[in-house]
């Protein structure tokens, strides 16, 4: 079962040397504005997405 995902939000696959992460935004974001979140464990099934 997939977590439904908001209508406007752009989920975006970036690669940041050696490791990657999504990108997720909504439409008429601040691009200028950005909150990192760092998971601090490994993923109990499955992954982000």
């Amino acid at each position: 079962m997939q977590t439904p995902i908001p209508e406007g939000i752009m989920i975006e696959r970036v690669e940041a040397g050696p490791v990657g992460g999504d990108l997720i935004r909504y439409a008429g974001a601040d691009d200028k504005r950005l909150i990192i979140y760092f998971h601090g464990g490994g993923f109990f099934f499955g992954s982000s997405r």
